[in-house]
């Protein structure tokens, strides 16, 4: 059962998210049981790690929304690598 809009926690996430960003989302974010929509409009670079767990977030059923064409190439090529 998919859950309702008003049960999916919306965070809107901006700027360069790096090792300081990653901690503040993985506290933001807990542990991945509730759903949450991550607006990602606004970032303009994901490190590595970060790239990561957002990977993670969205295979445990996180979505994440509004990804730049950067963002989304970058997250592709992090899929792939940890794919082989």
């Amino acid at each position: 059962m998919q859950p309702s809009a008003s049960q999916v926690t919306l965070i809107r996430v901006e700027g360069t998210l790096d090792a300081d960003a990653l901690e503040e989302l993985r506290n933001v974010c807990g542990d991945g049981v509730k759903p949450i929509r991550l607006d990602l409009s606004e970032v303009t670079f994901a490190s590595g790690p970060v790239l990561k767990f957002l990977l993670a977030l969205e295979q445990s059923g996180s979505e994440l929304a509004y990804l730049p064409l950067l963002l989304r190439t970058q997250l592709e090529a992090h899929d792939d690598e940890q794919q082989y």
